[in-house]
């Protein structure tokens, strides 16, 4: 890799912590492939998917910005992210958190840079820091930079070279959170518009379970070279779900039902949106105990290993496993047609059960599809009723401390505000509730680090 270091400094300043040379990452053997002075670091050893594997540290000046102060500010917030990854916790956290870290510390720079002051000037700063925080476009931008803070202040001046006046931001910044729409945490679906919601799943997926013998065949063709006719069954359907009768309705159709799948693996799994978008092909597990079929899925977490991937398992039930082997017709028909070797019994991330399957697109067996929230928003109008009053008479006996009232999105008479999360909390709380399911179980099947998440979620 080629190695681009930051100017020597003719007098190192007394934030200075990090040589050049040192390693900041390594290989899945322990090589060492990124050196701080590397103007990007490769987290490929830390992903299980092929997406953005390295952290860029480029930033476009603001006028007037002095060169001095840029790469001053560059090499901060190095030392901030070299500090987070190896410094704040025992083991790295998730290449995506990493990501996010790196995107909010780049924001602040240019934040600090109008003002031209430095990341750590910027940092140490009081007014700097409570003037970001009431950028309202910055929200979450704002929320992880005070985690970041939080971080720097536990490791300490000595190690990090910057004094965070964190006793005097907590309790502005916190009161600013809470003022600003969306502090709250995920809401839990109410008992009506969730018993709606998992009967339309349920309904829908007999409906697509009906034309796949139909979809695969054309599919099939499809991949063959040729160009069928959409027959008018796939259509139909299509629009039912949907979409538009276009030239691109199978494709959307497809998407569609990935997504319906998706959403039940997430209702019946309590796992995260995006365990259930990299399963792996062969995931479903199936045993039997006096005749009775028990289903499990395997698939991979970053969340109880530091961001590490980890093999993690799931109890779920016969619906889900309906799911999984509707999407395994679809996307195996593409990862056969292009003659991806073994991807039946695929388990490593290699070919993924939602993977992309080259209809719009160029076929990739190890990359998830990334518009599969747009499909899950084309799905919502139908999947979700209208808010009605004993619905905020719910939300308030779950928690009774939140003005639901004074939130516009959960006003009477507006659809539902559906987010994927709000299914993982959903079946936490009403699996607790049920009585029939302790919180250690609740933990493992939902990848918890600690049994107080799970509480926290029920």
């Amino acid at each position: 890799m080629k190695r681009t270091q930051i100017a020597p400094v003719v007098e190192r300043p007394d934030w200075h912590r990090i040589d050049d040379d040192t390693v900041v990452t390594r290989d899945k053997s322990g090589r060492a492939v990124s050196l701080f002075g590397d103007d990007a670091w490769n987290i490929l050893a830390y992903t299980f998917t092929s997406r953005r594997t390295n952290i860029i540290f480029r930033s476009r000046s603001r006028d007037g910005t002095t060169r001095s102060l840029s790469e001053s500010s560059k090499r901060q917030w190095k030392q901030v992210m070299y500090f987070l990854m190896h410094e704040a916790t025992d083991v790295a956290p998730a290449p995506s958190t990493l990501q996010a870290f790196a995107h909010s510390l780049k924001e602040f720079i240019l934040f600090s840079a109008e003002r031209q002051l430095t990341l750590y000037q910027g940092l140490s700063d009081i007014e700097v820091v409570l003037d970001y925080a009431e950028r309202v476009k910055l929200e979450t931008g704002a929320r992880r930079l005070y985690s970041i803070l939080a971080k720097l202040h536990r490791l300490g001046v000595k190690t990090t070279g910057l004094r965070v006046p964190l006793v005097q931001l907590h309790k502005p910044l916190l009161e600013r959170f809470a003022q600003r729409p969306g502090s709250e945490q995920y809401a839990v679906i109410p008992t009506r518009i969730y018993q709606h919601f998992l009967s339309t799943c349920e309904h829908d997926l007999c409906i697509a379970e009906g034309v796949a013998d139909e979809l695969s065949h054309h599919l099939a063709r499809v991949y063959a070279g040729a160009s069928p006719g959409v027959a008018k069954s796939l259509v139909k359907v299509a629009v039912y779900l949907g979409c538009r009768d276009s030239p691109y309705v199978v494709s959307s159709l497809v998407a569609l039902i990935g997504a319906l799948c998706q959403l039940v693996i997430l209702s019946f799994t309590g796992m995260r949106a995006m365990e259930a978008e990299n399963l792996p092909y062969d995931c479903l597990g199936e045993t039997r105990r006096d005749g009775v079929p028990h289903y499990t899925i395997e698939g991979i977490t970053t969340k109880l290993s530091g961001g590490r991937p980890k093999r993690a398992c799931w109890v779920t039930g016969p619906l889900a496993a309906r799911a999984i082997r509707l999407a395994q017709r679809l996307s195996g028909e593409a990862h056969r047609s292009f003659g991806a070797p073994g991807y039946v019994q695929s388990k490593d991330g290699s070919h993924l059960l939602f993977c992309r399957m080259g209809l719009k697109h160029r076929y990739v067996p190890n990359r998830a599809v990334s518009t599969v929230h747009n499909s899950v928003e084309t799905l919502r109008g139908r999947m979700f009723p209208t808010i009605e009053l004993e619905d905020i008479a719910e939300l308030k006996r779950v928690d009774m401390h939140r003005a639901w009232e004074d939130e516009p999105k959960y006003a009477v008479g507006q659809q539902w505000p559906f987010t994927r999360h709000q299914l993982r909390r959903s079946l936490a709380l009403y699996a607790h509730r049920s009585g029939l399911v302790t919180l250690p179980t609740l933990k493992r099947q939902l990848q918890h680090i600690t049994q107080e998440m799970s509480m926290y979620y029920a």
